[in-house]
């Protein structure tokens, strides 16, 4: 048996910013930074995240962004990710139907139609809300990670085997 690979969250945001700030992008960062760069892959498409995403990778987070929009690509970033991340409060974003509709959890304001929609979410109203959610994400990957180690690592499985057995 060999050490399993890492689980790395992946979690995508659909949807260029503005220059009013209107999509709450210093939120989705720092939600990032709560989650460990070797835990997380970070998807984007929607133009406008340059400068953040920059920041992130020097601090060694894995990035995938695309500045323009294809559906082809949104729909296979979408479909391989773990969550959809939705930091705006502006009048609520039609990718989390998609979102639902391929399994995937949306983590989205909870406002507008988000609170009409069917399906599991994790919703929030605040910074120290999302916050949490972040911290939680990182909880239950670290958890999946320690489990996995534990699971394939021979050496300690081959100890504890014989010592049980003396």
């Amino acid at each position: 048996m060999t050490g399993a690979e890492p689980k790395h969250l992946s979690i995508m945001i659909a949807g260029r910013l503005y220059e009013d700030g209107r999509k709450n992008e210093l939120w989705a960062i720092e939600f990032f930074r709560r989650i460990h760069p070797d835990n997380l892959l970070i998807k984007v498409m929607g133009s406008g995240w340059d400068a953040q995403l920059a920041q992130l990778a020097s601090e060694g987070y894995l990035i995938e962004y695309h500045r323009e929009f294809n559906k082809n690509i949104y729909l296979k970033l979408l479909k391989s990710s773990d969550y959809l991340l939705v930091t705006g409060f502006d009048e609520g974003a039609l990718s989390t139907l998609d979102a639902i509709m391929f399994g995937v959890t949306p983590i989205v304001t909870a406002q507008g139609y988000h609170l009409e929609q069917a399906g599991e979410m994790k919703l929030f109203s605040t910074f120290d809300e999302l916050m949490q959610i972040a911290t939680s994400l990182q909880t239950d990957v670290t958890k999946i990670n320690q489990a996995r180690h534990t699971l394939s690592d021979w050496s300690a499985f081959a100890v504890r085997h014989r010592d049980r057995w003396q």
